[in-house]
């Protein structure tokens, strides 16, 4: 990137799921028309595919509503990122639920 501008957003998606959709507003109004390589961090709150969960219900709406916003944003998942778990509930118990 030499020379190259580009900027950060650090980015915290309602956990609510109810709220998700107002999540993705905010994400593509935060791309707007800004031609800079974008870099975003943070917790979406969500996942993109049924792999990145073990444990509890997946919700496939909000599964395909997640990648429709990260699609419109030309946003891709870090690679090397894919295989650690970031989030646990009921750890050890026997609803005991791991998202990536």
């Amino acid at each position: 990137m030499n020379g190259a501008s580009w900027r950060l957003s650090c980015f915290y998606g309602y956990s609510k799921h109810t709220h998700r959709r107002d999540s993705w507003h905010l994400l593509r109004e935060l791309v707007g028309s800004n031609n800079e390589s974008w870099l975003v961090m943070g917790d979406f709150n969500d996942i993109e595919s049924n792999s990145e969960k073990e444990g509890g219900d997946v919700y496939h709406y909000l599964i395909e509503s997640f990648k429709r916003a990260l699609a419109n944003c030309d946003l891709k998942d870090a690679a090397w990122y894919k295989q650690i778990f970031t989030w646990e509930r009921e750890c050890g118990a026997k609803h005991w639920v791991y998202e990536k």
